[in-house]
Order: structure tokens, then sequence, then C-alpha cells
């Protein structure tokens, strides 16, 4: 693989996307954005509220030092983001699983870049419950866990 690219890591999260289903989980859109590709692909759709909670306890494990590398999965499909910390950054790796272990873009950015966008996927669902009055079976484990990432955060002397 190449040298890793530098910063353009984002994740997006349409909330305009998200499906309540009544005793379910909801679904939405949610994927990264590597540099102009977007992984696993551009409006992909899957369980929001499990996928941050699991990413914000992630990010926590690292940020406190308890980790130095965790992996994100999606719940559809066979893809992961693996997390590996190095001194201040992280290095993101986009695995597609179909066929073997296939990196397909790996990037090196502040560790507080990634935890920030993942708080901020998680805060833009909650907002989205309650202006829509609506709830999902994880939003409480999803609350829980962005406050405690929000949390470490604001405890961390990491800075961009």
């Amino acid at each position: 693989m190449e040298e890793p690219l530098h910063g353009n890591v984002r994740i997006v999260v349409d909330v305009n996307s998200v499906e309540f289903v009544r005793n379910a989980d909801a679904t939405g859109v949610l994927f990264w954005n590597v540099g102009g590709l977007d992984f696993p692909a551009d409006g992909w759709s899957d369980f929001p509220f499990v996928l941050l909670g699991w990413w914000c306890d992630a990010m926590i494990r690292i940020l406190r030092g308890e980790s130095e590398s965790e992996q994100l999965w999606f719940m559809d499909g066979p893809f992961r983001i693996d997390l590996t910390a190095k001194e201040s950054d992280l290095i993101v790796a986009f695995v597609d699983r179909r066929g073997g272990e296939n990196v397909v873009a790996e990037a090196r950015v502040h560790v507080s870049v990634v935890a920030r966008d993942i708080l901020m996927a998680s805060e833009a669902l909650t907002r989205l419950c309650q202006a829509k009055e609506q709830s999902d079976p994880e939003l409480g484990m999803l609350r829980t866990s962005s406050d405690s990432l929000r949390s470490v955060l604001s405890q961390s002397k990491t800075t961009e």
C-alpha cells in the first residue's frame, strides 16, 4: 500500500434517510469518506445507532490508552475500519473483506479528528430523535457512549 493520506477523513450520516421501525433498530445512511472514496459506498445503509455506539466506545478505549488498535465494523456486509494509534494520530485503514483482507484506502489523521467526527454523527442522531419525537432501541446506549466520549475528549490533552 502507498503512503497513507493525511487528513481528509470524515463520517457521513444522513439524518433524513433514517427510518424508524417500531421495536426494531432504525436504518439509515452512514459511511466514511477518505480522500474522495466513500466507504463502504456512497449512500451505504446500515444501523447507525448501533454502529456509532460501538464506535464511540472504541474511541474511548483509544483516548484513554486502554487500546492501541480497534476495529470498527459495519453490520451489513464484510466491511470494517481498523484504527491504530501512532503517537497523537490514528492510522485509519478501510478494509473490504470480500475475497480476502483488502485495504482499499488508508489515512493518517489526528485522533481527535476521528473522535469528534464520531461524536458529531452520534449527536446528530440524538437530535433527530428529539426533533421527530422518535426513538431507537439503541438510543440510550448511544447517548451514554457519546456522553462518555465527549467527557473523555474534553479531558484529553491531545489537540489537532
